[in-house]
């Protein structure tokens, strides 16, 4: 349950205010903000490096050692921090690209966008989530977040006010990870900085799941970058807005699979076969809860677009049928790859699978914009999800059927 609290304050409370935002920037002004929230997605990847998925399994194998959670804790916030100075730089960077972001160049923007990734590294969601203490934190992280949902009620009026959204963003993210950060520290007790050994330590555990977490950033937020490169920002701002409820629902089952990662990979420690099983059984109702979603925003996607984001966005509503088959396909590879393959220590596997999956997305994408417009984006992330189950499964095939042979060979 705190997971889906901590969920619903950094996903759902968000999306509540899309529908206003839609209206009051427009679809030209929300095409912007689109592009920038792409690029900042790239940023909060690269702040976490992975950390989220291998600072838990650590520190949820060595909870009762208290050294090893202290070390670990320091060490990882540091190189987010570090992290997030570099992604904020990269992000200024990036925006000159964009001839409709021009107009964010400004100093305000650059430290609102730092205050926005220093607020996600020092975040500890990873260290809560590895000693099972989220109640807290999603209660402060829910004030938060509602907190700058009524100021951008409050404040944003017009379609120029996209600097006060990303201002409100990241001034309430950096004070949530601020007092998070406070309360992580009095669990493991007086910070100590970290040696260069348990740095490096910590950048190669994290390593296989940064790949493939930057792989997923680029499979599903490259082609709003792309559009934004090559067409104009009221056709960025209509998809967006109908991507962005395909992503919502797909929210909704995060908290699912972020709470399992933990106990799966405990049992697989100890038997992998059990593990397999427990994965399976888990994946079962989560897929169909999935299919029935999926279902309903491909049915009735023209009503639940208008009532979003409006019926100047109606004309944008097809893309949610590859939208929701790629909703489809993601929880299948979230299993087979993390519960499963990552979980029993084969997240190179996985890696490696994004990212051939990613490329060849991407690569999609890029080539067919000029040719069927919008549309290339979704296609091109259904394309990319398609391929990574056809990779991903027959390897968890061949490890199921190699644990299941090494149970029997123990049993006798």
């Amino acid at each position: 349950m705190a997971l889906y609290g901590l969920q619903f304050a950094n996903y759902v409370l968000p999306i509540l205010v899309l529908p206003y935002l839609t209206r009051v920037l427009g679809v030209a002004g929300f095409g912007a903000f689109s592009i920038f929230f792409a690029l900042i997605q790239y940023a909060l990847i690269v702040v976490d490096f992975g950390f989220n998925f291998s600072a838990t399994a650590r520190i949820a194998a060595h909870r009762e050692e208290h050294s090893v959670v202290a070390e670990t804790f320091a060490a990882v916030i540091v190189l987010r921090v570090v992290f997030a100075v570099v992604a904020t730089l990269l992000v200024f960077g990036c925006l000159y690209l964009f001839g409709q972001l021009k107009f964010l160049t400004t100093l305000a923007v650059m430290l609102s966008t730092l205050a926005w990734c220093l607020g996600t590294a020092v975040f500890p969601t990873w260290l809560f989530q590895g000693v099972e203490r989220m109640g807290f934190v999603v209660l402060f992280n829910l004030a938060s977040k509602a907190s700058s949902t009524a100021l951008i009620f409050l404040l944003v009026r017009r379609s120029d006010d996209l600097p006060k959204v990303i201002a409100i963003y990241g001034l309430s993210g950096l004070f949530a990870g601020v007092v998070a950060f406070l309360y992580g520290r009095r669990l493991v007790g007086a910070f100590q900085w970290p040696s260069l050994a348990h740095l490096w330590r910590e950048l190669k555990l994290g390593w296989p799941m940064f790949f493939t977490s930057l792989s997923s950033v680029v499979l599903t937020n490259s082609g709003v970058i792309l559009a934004g490169l090559f067409l104009p920002a009221a056709v960025v701002g209509g998809y967006a807005a109908t991507e962005r409820l395909a992503k919502a629902a797909n929210t909704m089952f995060q908290p699912i699979t972020q709470a399992i990662f933990p106990r799966i990979s405990g049992v697989m420690a100890a038997s992998l076969s059990a593990g397999i099983r427990l994965a399976l059984r888990f994946a079962k109702p989560a897929l169909l809860g999935v299919i029935l979603v999926a279902a309903t925003l491909m049915i009735f996607r023209v009503q639940i677009v208008a009532a979003f984001a409006g019926v100047a966005y109606i004309a944008y509503a097809t893309a949610l049928l590859p939208l929701g088959l790629w909703f489809i396909f993601g929880v299948v590879n979230n299993f087979a790859g993390i519960q499963v393959l990552t979980a029993a220590g084969r997240a190179h596997v996985y890696s490696r699978a994004f990212a051939v999956s990613g490329i060849i997305a991407l690569a999609f994408t890029f080539l067919s914009l000029a040719h069927i417009g919008y549309m290339a984006i979704p296609v091109g992330i259904l394309l990319g999800e398609v391929l990574l189950s056809v990779l991903l499964l027959p390897r968890v095939y061949t490890l199921w059927l190699a644990a299941s042979n090494t149970s029997h060979r123990e049993a006798r």
